[in-house]
Formats: structure tokens, C-alpha cells, sequence
């Protein structure tokens, strides 16, 4: 005769040290020890895993924790292990996103004199994961002011020297005794309008300072640019011509508004002129 004898939970314990996760994704493999009556460690004794709260950080039915918090405040979850009905034991795991870097975008702009760019600076946590709440603290800077500027709070660059200039900005961010920084690198170029099909480029405004010049694309369709007559300062048209350019200086401020006088209104664009 066969007697198996199985053995019977009577305790669970959690060996691994306390522990906190300081960024979303983070891992913690808990271990659990089962043990009988007589304080004997039961070998392969099936343990189940579970979460009180899985806004803070789930485990696997291995006992692998993943924190899934979002935020630099703190959150907790109890993780439970059971080995047998009543037999239980629970480990406390807290869970947050700690600030490690900063990330700026675009990280490289090119601009016209006066032209402008929004940059973006995005806090995350050593897994590269966007840290919610924390972007009204950032604040930027330029190591150049002669060539681009940047609104201390918005991000907001603008060009304010001549071709060829470079600027870094510096975006900062401290926060939980943590200070990040982050950059994006500035090129001021010379202030262009190209041609594609029917439309100018950019669609948007082209911005220079007085005594600026803009260079005009024409390519092999036929086109010319035509200036607003009733915009006092405006520079002479650029004549009819494929695959062409000109040069047209700005010596006034104002806005000017141009049309292609072969496609009419459907093709135009602007020039914004700043002291």
C-alpha cells in the first residue's frame, strides 16, 4: 500500500525587502515561502497572487509586481499571496513616477528672422514614460538671445538675429529633488518660398524683421508673384518665369500679402514684417 501524504500550508511569507517603484512599468519580483505546521518549508507549494489595487501596480500569478501608477504622488496597493484557504500574507508596495529626464520637441527647429517655433517639453520617468501634472513648472532659456529668444513659461521661440545664427534653449524642470533638463537647438536661415503645384510654401506666413529679404522658388509651371497693390512698402512683383528665383528686400513693416498672377487668389501666401 501507497501512502502519499500532502503536505498542508499552514503559513506564507513574503521574502523580498520593502521596495518602491519610482517609474510606470517598473518591476518587483515578490517570493513566497510556504511552510507546514512543523515551520518546514513546503517545495513547490502553489501560491495565487492578487492586487488590491491595480491603478497602483498588478502582479503576474508569478508574483512579478508592475507598477502602473501615473503621477509623482505616491500610491499604494497590497499584494497578496495566497497559498491555501486562509493561509494569506500581504506585501504593501507603493508606486509612483520619480522625475529622470526631460524631453524637448522639436529638439531641432530652423527659423527666419522673426519667425517663430512652440517647443514642447515633456517630463519623464527613468522608463521614458510622460509623467502627467508636472509641465507648469518648466521653464526655458536661451544661451543666445542674438539670434533666438524664448518666452521664460511658454516655450515659444523667436529668431532675432541674422543668417547663420544658432542658439540652444535649456528647458528645466525640478521637481521631488530632482532638477531635468532637456534642448533643442535653433538655425536661423534665410527666409524662403517655394512652390509645389499650385500652392506656395510655407502655406503659413513667412516672418522676417525690416530689411529683410525673401527668396522666391518659382518652379516649372509657370507662376509670378503679385504684391497687394494697396499695401503701402511693398516690393516690385516678381515677373512671369519657370523654374526661376528672386530676391525681394522688405525695408517696410507690415504684412503683405501676394498672389500668383498666372493661378490667380487660389495660390497666395504672406510675408509679415517686423521691427
Amino acid at each position: 500500500v501507497t501512502v502519499t501524504v500532502t503536505p498542508v500550508p499552514s503559513s506564507v511569507q513574503i521574502t523580498t525587502p520593502p521596495d518602491s517603484l519610482l517609474s510606470k512599468g517598473a518591476t518587483l519580483q515578490l517570493t513566497a515561502v510556504v511552510r507546514n505546521a512543523s515551520n518546514a518549508v513546503i517545495a513547490g507549494a502553489p501560491v495565487t497572487w492578487s492586487s488590491s489595487n491595480t491603478a497602483a501596480a498588478t502582479v503576474s500569478g508569478t508574483g512579478l509586481v508592475t507598477a502602473t501608477a501615473d503621477g509623482i504622488a505616491a500610491v499604494s496597493a497590497l499584494i497578496t499571496a495566497t497559498a491555501a484557504p486562509g493561509v494569506t500574507t500581504q506585501y504593501s508596495i507603493t508606486a509612483r513616477q520619480k522625475l529622470a529626464s526631460l524631453l524637448v520637441a522639436p529638439s531641432t527647429a530652423n527659423l527666419t528672422t522673426r519667425g517663430s517655433v512652440q517647443l514642447t517639453a515633456t517630463p519623464r520617468d527613468a522608463r521614458a514614460n510622460a509623467i502627467p501634472g508636472l509641465a507648469g513648472g518648466i521653464t526655458y532659456a536661451s544661451n543666445n538671445t542674438t539670434s533666438a529668444t524664448v518666452n521664460s513659461t511658454s516655450g515659444l521661440v523667436t529668431g532675432s538675429g541674422s543668417v547663420g545664427g544658432t542658439a540652444t534653449i535649456t528647458a528645466s524642470l525640478t521637481a521631488d529633488g530632482t532638477t531635468a533638463t532637456g534642448t533643442s537647438a535653433i538655425t536661423l536661415v534665410p527666409a524662403v518660398v517655394n512652390t509645389s503645384g499650385t500652392s506656395f510654401v510655407p502655406s503659413t506666413p513667412v516672418d522676417i524683421a525690416v530689411g529683410g529679404t525673401v527668396t522666391f522658388n518659382l518652379s516649372s509651371l509657370a507662376h509670378s508673384v503679385i504684391f497687394d497693390a494697396a499695401v503701402a512698402g511693398r516690393p516690385a512683383d516678381v515677373p512671369q518665369c519657370t523654374d526661376c528665383s528672386a530676391d525681394r528686400a522688405f525695408s517696410t513693416a507690415g504684412t503683405f500679402p501676394f498672389i500668383c498672377g498666372v493661378h490667380g487668389a487660389s495660390m497666395s501666401g504672406t510675408i509679415r514684417v517686423t521691427p
